[in-house]
């Protein structure tokens, strides 16, 4: 049986796809079950587009890597205890707090009306009719049968996309005054990111939950400043020392865009080939071969996709080291027919190479 417990003042944005396993006191039997059986457990809601979110497994899950993809910022990762009922804190009505071993999961077909900012879940008591042989068993069909009849079922798919690319790329109209590198900017950077979206998925699918880590991190949305070494290195001295990796035609981009910071218009592309020649050429530390300069120019030419292709592996180069949040303030980006730019301030920039060739 399905009931409503409603929450208020929740400290992230409940995703629809997570679901939480959540108890006001340990039942041991429920508990050696759901640990027992995990994966099985997991691989259920995986099937319906859900995530299965039990706390103490979170924990596991959550090694330095994990963490420091979502907080980078973090120098000793450490996290405060998980138990299953710490969602149950944020309960409106104190006296609903007393929960029973249950399932919770947000939908979006209910609202509370009369209190703002509140979140209503279902919950799914497990009950005792699981304390037999056939307990896991019973516990499956449970899930299985209340995600059905919910209308909730999310599809699998919505997991591995990334909507924001998504509802650019669908808001794109042919227009022949728009070059041809503008207009496929968000299209190219959906294709070249599919390998970060694999990676990112599989950090999700092993029950991390953005918004529950976000929580227990108590992120500040810090923004790391960005070295610019005499070699050409890019390092981000406040998340650990990270240094972000890029070819060198790539890197060369970047160091353009990072020069300047209002942007650029990709049809005045051809206006910058001689500078991003002289980042590429002390990158290289020599004289430039034919097919350097080609590539050059096709990176500078508004009518060829070279350009989309470099600034989609900026994206890639950031976001595979840390979450999307923190890292759409270090690539380049910007709306269909205005400048390409990187938001991040430039106080926090600093060049230790001084471009002397230029």
């Amino acid at each position: 049986m399905t009931s409503k417990i409603v929450f208020k003042k929740l400290p992230f944005s409940p995703d629809e796809h997570d679901v939480f396993f959540v108890e006001s006191s340990y039942d041991l039997f429920i508990n050696s079950l759901i640990s027992t059986n995990y994966h099985v457990i997991c691989d259920l809601f995986r099937q319906y587009g859900f995530r299965f979110v039990y706390m103490p497994k979170l924990q596991e899950n959550l090694n330095v890597d994990v963490i420091r993809y979502f907080a980078p910022y973090v120098s000793s990762p450490l996290l405060p205890p998980l138990t299953s009922k710490w969602l149950l804190q944020y309960v409106a009505d104190a006296a609903c707090r007393l929960v029973k071993p249950s399932l919770l999961y947000h939908s979006r077909k209910f609202h509370d009306v009369t209190t703002a900012g509140a979140h209503v879940f279902h919950a799914i008591p497990i009950g005792k009719g699981l304390r037999n042989v056939n307990g896991l068993e019973q516990l499956l069909r449970a899930i299985k049968k209340d995600i059905e009849e919910s209308g909730d079922t999310i599809r699998q798919s919505t997991l591995t996309e990334r909507p924001d690319i998504n509802k650019r790329i669908s808001s794109i109209v042919e227009d022949e005054t728009i070059e041809v590198a503008d207009k496929s900017f968000y299209a190219e950077s959906r294709q070249l990111l599919q390998e970060v979206r694999e990676k990112v998925d599989r950090l999700r699918q092993m029950g991390v939950s953005r918004a529950v880590l976000s929580q227990l991190l108590q992120p500040e949305e810090k923004l790391s400043r960005l070295v610019v070494t005499q070699e050409g290195d890019i390092v981000l001295p406040d998340y650990n020392n990270m240094q972000i990796a890029m070819r060198p035609l790539v890197k060369a981009v970047y160091l353009l865009f990072l020069r300047h910071e209002k942007g650029i218009l990709f049809k005045y592309l051809p206006d910058y080939a001689e500078e991003l020649t002289a980042i590429y050429r002390h990158l290289r530390k020599g004289n430039l071969s034919d097919r350097a300069r080609k590539s050059i120019e096709d990176v500078c030419n508004p009518l060829n996709n070279s350009i989309n292709e470099k600034c989609a592996r900026i994206r890639e180069a950031f976001v595979s080291r840390f979450d999307e949040h923190l890292a759409c303030h270090y690539y380049v980006n910007g709306n269909r027919g205005e400048e390409k730019k990187i938001a991040l301030p430039r106080d926090l920039v600093k060049w230790e190479w001084m471009f002397t060739a230029l």
